[in-house]
């Protein structure tokens, strides 16, 4: 028995609504998966807009950082302690041995996931090319450095003022700093040649800072 014209039209139209639904759940997912940044975009109207931050800005920068905390969390994974030393703990990761001081497990799998993302661009956007002499301003522990090295860098000069940083630098690029390939140099960077105190914070997810002024802050120890 075939079904009557009256029912013919709410079936199509069922059909037709569930193919449109499907469509635009699998567009949707789809676009999340190259743009994860766009599930900002239901909030987005019901917050102040600013010239200086375009809704489409929002939506990049968070696809930026989950990009960033993916690759965080899957370093993270792939990585684990080696020894310790005094203040100072070696990793074995993706990248290969690190020293870092020993004040949190989340900090090496930070810098390279930034370095992973390629933050300085690489050859062919400004970043280093094969034979670039390179100034590292703020090495840290050296994770730039290292990509500076494998991109063909013939000689690196690692700026860096923190004493513990200073120490892991050093002992991650021993014999590069032997070969003269990589230069320490154990000072900051600013705009005239004085003397600034230097703020070492109590741990490394925070950023150490020099200050004009010679008041130290209570519970951080200073240099100068």
């Amino acid at each position: 028995m075939r079904p009557s014209k009256n029912l013919r039209w709410p079936v199509k139209f069922v059909l037709i609504a569930f193919i449109v639904l499907c469509c635009v759940f699998t567009t949707g997912l789809t676009a999340l998966n190259f743009y994860p940044g766009l599930t900002i975009v239901p909030f987005a109207v019901h917050v102040p807009k600013s010239p200086y931050c375009t809704v489409w800005k929002g939506v990049t920068d968070v696809s930026v950082k989950l990009t960033q905390a993916q690759m965080e969390k899957k370093i993270l994974a792939e990585s684990h302690p080696l020894r310790t030393d005094g203040g100072y703990k070696l990793w074995s990761t993706p990248e290969g041995e690190f020293w870092v001081p020993d004040t949190s497990d989340e900090i090496l799998s930070i810098l390279l996931a930034q370095q992973r993302r390629k933050i300085y661009g690489d050859s062919n956007t400004g970043g280093v090319k094969e034979g670039d002499i390179v100034l590292d301003g703020g090495a840290h522990i050296g994770t730039y450095v290292m990509t500076a090295l494998r991109a063909g860098a013939s000689k690196i000069i690692a700026i860096e003022p923190s004493p513990e940083a200073l120490e892991c630098l050093r002992r991650n690029f021993r014999k590069e700093i032997e070969s003269g390939r990589v230069v320490v140099y154990p000072k900051g960077i600013w705009d005239e040649e004085k003397t600034l105190v230097f703020f070492a914070t109590t741990t490394a997810l925070q950023a150490t800072a020099f200050s004009k002024n010679r008041r130290g802050r209570a519970g951080s120890p200073t240099f100068r």
